[in-house]
């Protein structure tokens, strides 16, 4: 039998978070009291033994039934950092003068660019605090009562749901817009505007707003209807669309937000500690 190790697993990999280090090689962090602090990528965005389930309590306790889906992150996290760059180098410029439909500009990619783009930000779904949470009200919702190994229980409905997400979205016309700033940066958090959670199984109409670097994020969406022949389009935002942005993340945040080298502005919506 082997042992499940205990391990740090991070709900933001390092491969992404290490892009919102200031020079000090330091990310900011705001809790909704307005504390601040810093720590470097590898202590931020994690959770103990997240990706582990032991049956039994303690370090030295196993069981034959203990396992870990650590893996199931594999593909996105070894593939994270070459869709930053292939995100970096996209077309994109900065039309603010013109209509909002004027300002997508679309993009070429093959199947195999956007089905990895698929992997990464659904990933940052599936493993988020925010998902974790809306097991704990799926299991409320239909009158259980949370134990004590609530973490147990999470853990085990978390398993086999980045595949499964995953290869349901692929097969769906998902459309995706890849974010610019312009001068003002993103904000990451510990819940992001989608409806992959915890809650629901992976949807047909799936939609997102994810922050993927301090001056990039990904929109991906299934809408009712569509031309076929755009599958990625990008575009440059202007500072209060930004904030809008910014602000959103902090509705779906629940414990902490992170930031580069801009403090943002906090909004009660962050302060009431709720993925709202």
């Amino acid at each position: 039998m082997t042992k499940i190790k205990a391990a740090n697993h991070h709900w933001w990999p390092i491969c992404v978070s290490k892009h919102w280090r200031e020079e000090n090689g330091l990310i900011n962090r705001i809790q909704p009291n307005g504390r601040l602090s810093k720590g470097p990528p590898k202590k931020s965005g994690l959770i103990k033994d997240g990706h582990n389930i032991k049956l039994k309590q303690g370090e030295d306790s196993s069981s034959p039934f203990d396992t870990s889906f650590e893996d199931e992150f594999d593909i996105a996290d070894s593939n994270f950092p070459n869709v930053i760059k292939w995100l970096e180098n996209l077309v994109y410029t900065s039309k603010f003068n013109d209509h909002l439909e004027d300002r997508f500009i679309p993009q070429t990619c093959t199947k195999e660019d956007l089905d990895m783009l698929t992997e990464c930000v659904v990933s940052l779904a599936v493993r988020s605090p925010q998902n974790r949470e809306g097991y704990v009200s799926l299991i409320e919702s239909i009158g259980g009562e949370i134990s004590s190994n609530k973490a147990i229980e999470i853990k085990l409905n978390m398993i086999r749901k980045q595949r499964e997400i995953v290869k349901v979205i692929k097969n769906s016309e998902v459309k995706f817009a890849v974010l610019y700033s312009n001068s003002k940066e993103f904000i990451y958090g510990d819940g992001f505007f989608t409806n992959i959670v915890g809650n629901v199984e992976a949807p047909n109409f799936p939609y997102m707003v994810v922050p993927i670097t301090p001056s990039i994020s990904v929109v991906m969406v299934k809408p009712s209807s569509y031309r076929p022949e755009i599958k990625l389009s990008t575009l440059v935002l202007r500072d209060s669309e930004i904030e809008t942005c910014n602000h959103t993340i902090q509705i779906y945040s629940k414990k902490e937000v992170f930031y580069k080298s801009h403090k943002p502005n906090i909004y009660e919506d962050f302060r009431c500690e709720k993925h709202l």
